[in-house]
């Protein structure tokens, strides 16, 4: 929902003052206030992606990206940045939400999450084999993915590698780098 509201926003189309509203307030009653982190049971494995995804609809909302506790929960995206090292998987949901803030956000976190980006999800796309199969896409890896699978997968890690082409700053309402 959060993504069709970025969309909606760049696109000029008007957005539901009041359901935006409530989204917020319904964010807030399961957020961390000194933290910004979404809260949730402990082993959901979906609750990393559940914090970048309620940033982006606060700031939607009209919160100040660089407020309390926003600021603090983009700034612990440092510890989240894709990557494949130890063989490690990172989950698409929380690249594509993760870029959505990080590119927002821009500065010295957009820096690092593009690098990161560029290492581990562009040079992971597959390039070799049948193009009616595997080439272009990515390995279903991550819990988000779980149902969705391949296609799923390539459909968030596609959104966020064109991050900078699709948005001016996901919302418009801060300036180009």
């Amino acid at each position: 929902a959060s993504a069709s509201a970025v969309d909606a926003k760049r696109d000029s189309v008007p957005l539901d003052a009041a359901a935006l509203a409530e989204a917020r307030e319904a964010i807030l009653a399961v957020t961390d206030p000194r933290t910004g982190r979404v809260m949730g049971a402990p082993d959901d494995p979906r609750l990393d992606a559940l914090s970048p995804a309620a940033w982006t609809v606060r700031r939607l909302a009209g919160e100040d990206p660089k407020g309390e506790p926003l600021a603090s929960a983009s700034a612990r995206l440092f510890d989240a940045l894709p990557s494949r090292e130890g063989g490690r998987a990172f989950d698409p949901l929380v690249v594509w939400f993760g870029t959505l803030v990080a590119y927002e956000r821009g500065g010295d976190l957009w820096k690092a999450w593009e690098l990161a980006l560029k290492d581990a999800v562009i040079a992971t796309q597959a390039t070799k084999g049948d193009p009616c199969e595997a080439v272009g896409s990515w390995d279903p890896v991550g819990p988000s993915v779980l149902e969705g699978g391949r296609v799923a997968g390539t459909a968030l890690l596609a959104l966020a590698s064109e991050v900078y082409y699709r948005y001016d700053r996901v919302t418009g309402l801060l300036p180009a780098r």
